[in-house]
């Protein structure tokens, strides 16, 4: 939760600076983040561990009223627990009225959210499913070098752990009877 919650006082308004053509990108070093989160907003969705290493799924609100899915890791060291930010991203804003989801602009079929980092003999991955109305019974993913990882569909959320710093090629969602659901390209 520390390294989701921003410092008193910060402020989700970024400061103002000029630059000399506006052509140019421009980057900046944001230390908590692009946003400030609501601590009383988040809410862990999913986790997994793997020896020394942890991954969370969260949901938050940041101030500014979008609501986020994120993935955190934690990695044991020497120095004890140390947590980062792994990848995530917001559907816009929280909208209490909104009764339904969103509509999904993939179709009908099955499909994973995917987002995560991977490389130097680690790999954190993991997303939001969205279902279509099917019972999913498991989630494989399969990386460039054709090996997989598993998870199931529990909590329509699927999270992978793994030693590999391959990037991922295929996500197959299979229903509780072992059926395939549905078969995409990862990204």
């Amino acid at each position: 939760m520390a390294e989701l919650t921003a410092p008193p006082g910060f402020s989700p308004e970024p400061e103002p600076f000029s630059r000399v053509d506006e052509r140019v990108p421009c980057s900046r070093f944001m230390p908590h983040g692009p946003f400030a989160r609501d601590p009383a907003a988040i809410v862990l969705l999913k986790q997994r561990a793997s020896g020394d290493r942890r991954l969370y799924a969260v949901s938050f609100d940041d101030l500014t009223g979008n609501r986020w899915f994120w993935l955190v890791a934690a990695e044991r060291g020497e120095d004890g627990w140390a947590a980062h930010g792994v990848a995530g991203g917001s559907d816009g804003p929280a909208q209490p009225e909104r009764q339904t989801p969103r509509p999904v602009a993939v179709g009908s079929a099955p499909w994973l959210n995917l987002c995560g980092q991977w490389g130097r003999g680690t790999f954190y991955a993991g997303g939001s499913l969205h279902s279509a109305g099917d019972p999913i019974g498991r989630v494989q993913l399969t990386l460039e070098d054709s090996s997989q990882l598993e998870d199931d569909g529990i909590g329509d959320v699927s999270l992978f752990i793994g030693r590999h710093g391959e990037p991922p090629r295929t996500v197959d969602i299979y229903a509780p009877d072992g059926a395939l659901l549905s078969s995409r390209d990862a990204f």
